[in-house]
């Protein structure tokens, strides 16, 4: 956010409990039968696994649900991020193994965002009208103090310069700080 007095703010982090956990949890309850707010019957528990690996091992949370139990196969396998980066190549030589996140999210470095414009340039096009309307539409506009942008830089998507970017076998092999949640 280009904050009204100059500065450079960000908004608050909403992604992983609005777009991910509370989803997953309603699509949960929906096959145990158990509506939201209603207390989960003792007899019905979740094991739930997450696809974190050995060298984000930090991210591990217990579950705030006493219904579901998290499990963590890649830790337990010791599996870091380059061993299924070696055996994604092994088993698909040949194809990118994109990092997964949100079209739109405001933490891709640039080479993701070029890699979104060159490679999928509807998807990249879906970014840049989210990117307008945090800005042009009243409705958003309106909840955000300053002026929103996606991209790190502070300026409209399409103008940012994606020219001097790493390959993907660097990014791949980057560490992610986790702060996306699952």
């Amino acid at each position: 956010v280009a904050n009204p007095d100059g500065s450079n703010g960000i908004l608050r982090r909403q992604c992983t409990t609005h777009y991910k956990m509370t989803p997953i949890h309603r699509k949960i309850r929906e096959y145990l039968e158990v509506p939201n707010g209603k207390p989960v019957p003792k007899d019905k528990r979740i094991e739930m696994w997450l696809g974190i690996s050995l060298d984000e091992s930090v991210r591990q949370k217990p579950s705030q649900e006493s219904w579901i139990t998290k499990r963590y196969p890649l830790i337990e396998n010791n599996l870091s991020r380059a061993d299924l980066y070696d055996w994604f190549r092994r088993e698909y030589p040949g194809v990118d193994l994109p990092k997964s996140a949100c079209i739109g999210c405001p933490y891709h470095d640039d080479s993701m965002w070029k890699d979104l414009r060159d490679k999928s340039p509807e998807e990249f096009y879906d970014a840049v009208k989210v990117d307008m309307a945090l800005r042009d539409n009243p409705q958003i506009a309106s909840l955000i103090n300053g002026k929103a942008f996606l991209h790190r830089s502070r300026k409209p998507l399409l103008q940012v310069d994606f020219s001097d970017v790493q390959g993907y076998e660097e990014r791949m092999n980057e560490e992610c700080e986790g702060l996306c949640g699952i």
